[in-house]
């Protein structure tokens, strides 16, 4: 035993018991063990609120998750329905024959641009795709035909082989070049039936 444990074993025999009743002494084990117990076991085990607002927000998470994945399979999966274009006009040319100049199909519904009298020249339908600012309307009418893009007025005119040009005060556009672009416009166009 070297010098310092010589000393504290000697300072331990000469300390005094602290004055207690007899039954502090008897119940001082019982009070210990049941203290330590306690402690144990708030330190041990979390409360169990953190965990509850943990778990809830791992469930809500997940759940956003699951609605978002769900929501974007959904929208991949809806395919928009195109009207049938040469039904559409059958019947309508069926209603007022000789009298359409052109059927206006937009987001908004169709519209008819009719002649008073039954003087339109029979023609092969024309089909006339434009596009603007993403905002599209369809026009079926007929070679000599007038459209209005954007309060401009333009003319559709196709020749024997299908093509189809837009000529207008600004705006000139052929099928045989259907890459170029004018301004704003984005236009497709060819026979109805060539091109439904």
């Amino acid at each position: 035993m070297n010098d310092t444990d010589k000393r504290l074993d000697d300072l331990l025999k000469m300390a005094r018991t602290p004055d207690r009743s007899l039954g502090y002494w008897e119940n001082f084990p019982k009070r210990l063990t049941a203290r330590l117990a306690t402690n144990a076991q708030t330190e041990t085990i979390p409360s169990p609120a953190p965990i509850r607002r943990w778990l809830w927000a791992l469930a809500s998470a997940s759940v956003a998750v699951v609605l978002g994945l769900g929501v974007w399979w959904m929208r991949s999966r809806i395919i928009v329905a195109q009207p049938d274009y040469a039904k559409l006009y059958q019947e309508i040319n069926t209603l007022f024959p000789n009298q359409v100049r052109a059927i206006i199909v937009g987001q908004t519904g169709v519209s008819l641009d009719l002649s008073e009298k039954p003087d339109v020249p029979s023609s092969p339908p024309v089909r006339v795709d434009v596009c603007r600012r993403q905002k599209c309307l369809t026009y079926i009418t007929f070679s000599g035909q007038s459209i209005r893009l954007n309060g401009e007025t333009c003319d559709v005119l196709a020749d024997a082989h299908g093509h189809v040009s837009v000529v207008g005060h600004d705006i000139v556009w052929s099928s045989t070049d259907p890459t170029h672009r004018l301004q704003a416009y984005h236009i497709e166009a060819g026979l109805l039936g060539a091109r439904s």
